[in-house]
């Protein structure tokens, strides 16, 4: 990565995104003006669905994996739970990861 942008080791070319997810998600909000519904279903439920698997992940309901993210007032990543266990950030809610 060069500058912001993944590049081809080999001739420089553009390699892909270094978008990550919060930061989808905070533009979405604050940039694009989705509510927090909203964002959340497109960058998480709908790309669930495309891939089949939306009867499992996409969205907190009973019987899914519990896989969250928990951002701050200003959208900044704070904690990251997959499948139910704490990764990162669940010693700020009296747990610890893992």
């Amino acid at each position: 990565m060069q500058d912001g942008v993944a590049r081809l080791v080999e001739g420089g070319s553009i390699a892909g995104s270094t978008l990550t997810l919060d930061v989808a998600f905070r533009r979405a909000v604050t940039i694009n003006g989705l509510s927090l519904e909203q964002a959340s279903q497109v960058l998480s439920l709908n790309p669930a669905r495309q891939i089949g698997l939306a009867d499992r992940i996409g969205s907190l309901e009973p019987g899914k994996y519990a896989d969250l993210v928990v951002l701050d007032a200003a959208y900044q990543l704070v904690a990251v739970m997959r499948r139910g266990e704490w990764i990162t950030g669940g010693d700020r809610f009296g747990v610890l990861a893992g």
